[in-house]
């Protein structure tokens, strides 16, 4: 008896060590400003700098919509279509970004590209 109760006890908390990773998305969800040099928070986060991403999967950025899905920390960003103030011809539609992401808080997050590089992101104040 004892056996069986260490057993469900250890697959019990295997199960929650998963929960952080399944609640990303959630997490993710919003508009973010990409912190860099000159870039001032919050008050770009009403310029097009930002990009927000949708509980639906869909992400948007100034010059770019698409598909976005996030499996542990590896974001997989799809650009699908150029929006008004894209030039088509400079978005790569259907190659998959891979970057991966760390987050920093509710608030935070640190994304790192393919070459290694790295972008702090802020969460945008919600807007009314």
């Amino acid at each position: 008896m004892s056996r069986t109760l260490l057993i469900l006890g250890l697959l019990g908390l295997v199960g929650c060590t998963s929960l952080p990773q399944r609640s990303y998305p959630a997490v993710l969800v919003g508009t973010w400003l990409p912190l860099e040099n000159g870039i001032e928070h919050p008050l770009a986060c009403a310029s097009g700098l930002p990009i927000s991403y949708e509980h639906s999967g869909r992400y948007l950025l100034f010059e770019e919509q698409g598909q976005w899905r996030l499996d542990g920390d590896r974001l997989t960003e799809v650009a699908t279509a150029a929006t008004e103030a894209g030039d088509p011809a400079e978005v790569a539609f259907g190659k998959p970004f891979v970057s991966t992401i760390r987050l920093l808080g509710r608030n935070r997050f640190l994304k790192r590209l393919g070459d290694g590089s790295q972008l702090e992101f802020r969460r945008c104040p919600a807007t009314r």
